[in-house]
């Protein structure tokens, strides 16, 4: 049940809600055309509405977590060694 209390360390719950519904977390899992996981690939997650880009590598099983992302379209791209390197267009996170 949400609080409706006007105390002044407290004055508009809803508002302390919506401000922490701006942020986004993706997760993934990059894989090789047979399937098989890769690990150490770097992901690099573009903003492009901002221009601001985060760099996150798998881990030895191929995941990767990029979190307290500002909600907005992104170009996703990855790079390992050895591997094509892959682009996603604009999406909507």
């Amino acid at each position: 049940m949400l609080s409706t209390s006007r105390d002044e360390k407290d004055k508009d719950p809803i508002s302390k809600f919506l401000a922490q519904a701006q942020h986004a977390t993706i997760v993934g899992t990059v894989t090789d055309p047979s399937g098989a996981s890769v690990p150490n690939v770097a992901v690099t997650l573009t903003n492009t509405d901002t221009g601001l880009s985060h760099v996150i590598p798998t881990n030895d099983a191929g995941q990767y977590v990029a979190v307290d992302l500002q909600i907005g379209h992104y170009r996703v791209k990855a790079e390992a060694k050895g591997f094509k390197v892959a682009h996603w267009g604009d999406r909507l996170f």
